[in-house]
């Protein structure tokens, strides 16, 4: 999940504020509660399940009580820490001079793995 925090500055309040990143959108609400003194913020979750690795575009778009528009953007670098499984040996299992590894298509191609006595 992708935090969105917005404070306006404008001279009408927005009215709708929403946040785009590649094909999700989310709208966000208005949260004047955890900005002590915003008369403007807003806040909302944006879902980055099933998204892959790479660097998007993070849209903002208010539109206030005159109907009038006003956008932002910025670079939004996604990526996921490497997952690691341990095939073998399982819990308990007797010691064994072989570790068996498995690095998922999805993790970073460089991997570096220490293991300790």
């Amino acid at each position: 999940m992708l935090d969105i925090w917005v404070v306006g500055s404008v001279t009408a309040p927005a009215l709708t504020v929403t946040a785009r990143l590649a094909d999700r959108v989310a709208p966000l609400l208005p949260d004047s509660y955890h900005c002590a003194g915003c008369t403007d913020a807003w806040h909302g979750t944006l879902s980055l399940e099933g998204l892959p690795r790479d660097t998007y575009l993070l849209k903002i778009e208010a539109v206030d009580s005159l109907g009038r528009i006003a956008e932002t953007e910025q670079p939004y670098f996604y990526d996921q820490l490497p997952r690691l499984t341990i095939h073998s040996p399982k819990q308990y299992d007797t010691a064994n001079p072989m570790i068996h590894l498995h690095n998922f298509p999805d993790a970073s191609p460089v991997v570096s793995v220490f293991v300790a006595p």
